[in-house]
């Protein structure tokens, strides 16, 4: 039996940035601690295929500014350290700049949430898990999971209980995992 891992990137920098005093994270201790939740509830030998993270570099406008560059540097450095960790896989989506319809700027995250859902649907269909653990907070996901569980995975959801989520996407998971203060002092990145 096997477990994937899929982490929304821009929800778990949310919940650190929010909820957890911008603490620096070790991924592979996260990785590593939702795995030992799964194999807590079941009864199995499940091995770890591998752990998904699903975020975008900022926007970088044609002139930018330092602190824009210095934005986009670090996080490009972040996802290509990531790259490098054992048993990790870093999809990229992409940020546009938008307008509403007074002229203020925004920016929206694309290709993000459907890469996970795609990701997921995949490796469930082919039987290649069983058991998936997805950390995010967005009802977009709850499609997927449901098609995940058709095809029998047990899907767990890792969250904080603290930050806003869709209640779709609490109802369709099978398992939950709480991400509290007292997970995050195991998994920081001394």
């Amino acid at each position: 039996m096997r477990c994937a891992i899929f982490i929304d990137g821009e929800y778990l920098e949310k919940v650190r940035e929010l909820r957890l005093s911008n603490v620096r994270i070790d991924f592979n201790k996260l990785s590593d601690f939702l795995w030992r939740k799964v194999r807590e509830v079941s009864s199995e030998n499940i091995a770890l295929l591998r752990t998904y993270y699903y975020g975008a570099l900022p926007y970088l406008p044609m002139t930018p500014t330092p602190q824009d560059r210095e934005r986009y540097d670090n996080k490009h450095r972040f996802l290509k350290a990531l790259e490098f960790h054992p048993r990790f896989e870093v999809r990229k989506g992409k940020v546009l700049r938008i307008y509403d319809d007074q002229g203020n700027v925004g920016y929206v995250q694309k290709a993000v949430d459907v890469q996970l859902s795609i990701d997921l649907i995949t490796l469930a269909v082919r039987k290649d898990i069983q058991h998936a653990v997805v950390l995010a907070a967005d009802d977009d996901f709850s499609p997927a999971i449901r098609i995940a569980k058709n095809e029998s995975v047990v899907v767990h959801l890792a969250y904080c209980p603290k930050m806003p989520r869709g209640l779709d996407l609490e109802r369709e998971a099978d398992e939950r995992i709480v991400l509290d203060m007292p997970l995050i002092d195991t998994i920081k990145q001394y």
